[in-house]
């Protein structure tokens, strides 16, 4: 295969990212492209021959959308602002040592309910320094940042308050989505300040915070578990289960960046970690599910112009509705990625597998290959424009290869390489299965039985080699599960940019407020 170079994973555990996507096998590399391998070893792949294109690539390290190159100390993300809408630009520095869910505003350093809160993520070498910094920080006199607000709820009614967040929220009518975590966040600081119960020692208050917490994480579990097993027909439960997916995994992490609830919810963490797995699951299943629906509108003929069957604008609605679903819920830029991800294998394993398990459809000719490759192209413009063009590339990469397979020269000994090199993702039996169903057209030359001999033994000796390496079957089916390992998303939250109380969460407590159960406090107003 001259002229290809690839990138495989030693194993599937392996951190290997290629443009910041996560690979599991071996992937094409193509000349700027920045191949990452674990948390801080990241290289650009310069091919010589195409030096000359490099200015005209523009690289994102967040992996989903066009954006600025890095610059020093600065973390490249992809983010949702307040109104919902994909940004990818930069983080705040990763030197900066106290951005936490605050107000630019300070009170004084005496006020300690709200001292330990939520700060960033830092990674790898630049520990020691965020951890100098802090240490300078707790020395040096001088005011610190706090929460903008702050909830009260007499002890009394408890659980009712924690019911009315978690057990009775209906998620279509909440404005802000990320309410809940807020306010129960809010709640476990409450509990840690000496406001809640001014007579109990700190390892009562302890007990109490570490059980508040399970309970909050127990009702959490509760309502995703009673969500998924709800009729998938009603429109609602992909909007519950992006709705809570959203709110625990930024409740976990509050929790989990939280200096004080950090080190004594260990448990809880654990199972909230599940839980967005949990949730994560169900959501690709229901919306799977729904794009199964309009599957068969790839095979649509243009010539018969049928009114009955699905067309691709059904599948391109189907997605664009799950994108404003999880806009509209705040969902992780990550777990948004890793979403469209599976559905974008959902796509490529449906076609992929009726090519080459059905020789009597005709689907394996010229025809066809054109007809879903152009359907394809829709996918891929709609991923482009939402800044998923990479997770798009990587997993409906084996159906384009065999759609280009179906559509280019394979009939003389000259072609045999240019089959090898360009569906290099294919193996033998994938390879076999499509060349030997091919229909040819009445005007097509039949390909020769030695050249698709041949093009086997070199995929046997190349893209079966290397699957066996990376631990996976040469198989002929893809396999319906794409076998990525789940991520939790280590920044990009909601907390990076949200600023004083954002609108809607005063809404989200009137209820409770007016039935005198909780109190918010505005501590940014006081000033």
């Amino acid at each position: 295969m001259d002229g290809v170079v690839t990138v495989t994973p030693r194993s599937m555990e392996a951190e290997t990212y290629v443009e910041g996507l996560r690979i599991s096998e071996t992937t094409m590399l193509q000349s700027g492209m920045k191949v990452q391998f674990g948390t801080s070893h990241v290289f650009k792949f310069v091919d010589p021959s195409q030096d000359h294109a490099l200015a005209k690539r523009s690289v994102d390290a967040g992996l989903t959308a066009k954006g600025p190159r890095h610059k020093p100390g600065i973390v490249q993300e992809t983010t949702f602002d307040l109104g919902g809408d994909v940004h990818s630009g930069t983080a705040l520095p990763t030197s900066k040592s106290t951005t936490r869910l605050d107000s630019d505003r300070v009170l004084p350093a005496s006020s300690t309910a709200e001292r330990g809160m939520v700060k960033p993520m830092i990674r790898g070498e630049r520990q020691q320094d965020y951890r100098r910094q802090e240490n300078r920080t707790q020395d040096a006199p001088g005011p610190e940042l706090i929460l903008p607000a702050s909830i009260e709820f007499r002890e009394s009614s408890e659980d009712s308050f924690l019911s009315a967040i978690i057990n009775y929220t209906n998620s279509s009518t909440v404005h802000f989505k990320l309410s809940p975590t807020y306010v129960l966040y809010m709640a476990c600081r409450y509990v840690l300040s000496c406001q809640y119960r001014p007579d109990v020692s700190p390892t009562e208050r302890t007990h109490k915070v570490i059980a508040i917490v399970n309970r909050m994480v127990s009702m959490m579990e509760g309502v995703i578990q009673e969500v998924d097993q709800v009729d998938q027909k009603q429109k609602n439960i992909a909007g519950a289960l992006a709705f809570w997916m959203a709110n625990a995994s930024e409740l976990l992490n509050f929790i989990k960046q939280d200096r004080d609830l950090s080190r004594i919810t260990l448990d809880a963490q654990d199972v909230l970690a599940h839980l967005v797995q949990m949730a994560f699951k169900y959501l690709v299943h229901c919306l799977q599910s729904e794009l199964n629906n309009y599957m068969p509108a790839f095979l649509d003929d243009p010539e018969e112009n049928s009114l009955q069957r699905p067309k691709i604008d059904d599948v391109l609605h189907t997605l664009t509705g799950a994108m404003s679903l999880l806009r509209r819920c705040r969902v992780n830029a990550a777990l948004t990625i890793q979403l469209f991800s599976q559905l974008f294998h959902f796509i490529n394993m449906w076609l992929f597998n009726r090519l080459v398990t059905d020789p009597e459809s005709g689907l394996c000719s010229h025809y066809w290959g054109a007809i879903i490759r152009q359907q394809l192209g829709h996918v891929e413009a709609w991923a482009e424009k939402q800044g998923l063009e990479l997770a798009a590339d990587c997993h409906l990469s084996r159906i384009v290869q065999a759609t280009t397979l179906l559509t280019m020269d394979k009939y003389a000994p000259d072609d045999i390489p240019n089959i090898n090199s360009t569906c290099f993702k294919l193996n033998s039996l994938q390879l076999q299965a499509l060349l030997q169903n091919y229909h040819c057209a009445p005007d097509e030359p039949f390909i020769p039985t030695d050249l698709i001999e041949n093009v086997v033994a070199v995929a046997e000796n190349t893209a079966d080699e290397l699957a066996r390496s990376d631990g996976r079957e040469v198989q002929l089916e893809e396999d319906p599960d794409l076998q990525l390992p789940f991520l939790l998303p280590e920044d990009g939250y909601s907390c990076d940019v949200v600023r004083n109380i954002p609108n809607g969460l005063q809404e989200f407590l009137d209820p409770l407020c007016q039935r005198g159960e909780s109190h918010l406090l505005d501590l940014a107003s006081e000033l």
